[in-house]
C-alpha cells in the first residue's frame, strides 16, 4: 500500500478503477486498492509500476503545494507519469 494525503485517496481510487475498467475488469464498491492492483498485476505488472509512479508523484506534489513550495516542473512530472499510464493502457488494450 503507498502512503498518500488523504485528499488524494478519491483520485487514486477513480484512478484504479479507471485502470481496471479500461482492461476488462468490473471494479466493485468493496474491492481494495490492493485487490484493484492485484488485478492490474496480473494484465500487466509494468501498467501497475506507471499506476505507482503516478500516485508517488501526485503525493510529491501534494506535499509541495502543502509546504506552499515554489513548483518548477513537478506538473510537467504529473502530466509526463500520467500519459505513460494512459499510452501503455492503450498498448495493452491493442494486443
Amino acid at each position: 500500500m503507498l502512503i498518500i494525503a488523504p485528499e488524494l485517496v478519491p483520485l487514486c481510487r477513480y484512478i484504479r478503477e479507471s485502470v481496471v475498467t479500461a482492461l476488462g475488469g468490473e471494479p466493485k464498491d468493496w474491492h481494495t486498492g490492493e485487490q484493484l492492483d492485484e488485478f492490474i498485476a496480473q494484465i500487466n505488472g509494468h501498467i501497475l509500476s506507471l499506476l505507482h509512479d503516478l500516485i508517488v508523484t501526485l503525493d510529491y506534489l501534494m506535499v509541495l503545494i502543502r509546504a506552499n513550495t515554489w513548483l518548477n516542473n513537478e506538473e510537467d512530472e504529473v502530466c509526463k507519469t500520467a500519459s505513460r499510464l494512459i499510452v501503455e493502457v492503450k498498448t495493452n488494450l491493442a494486443l
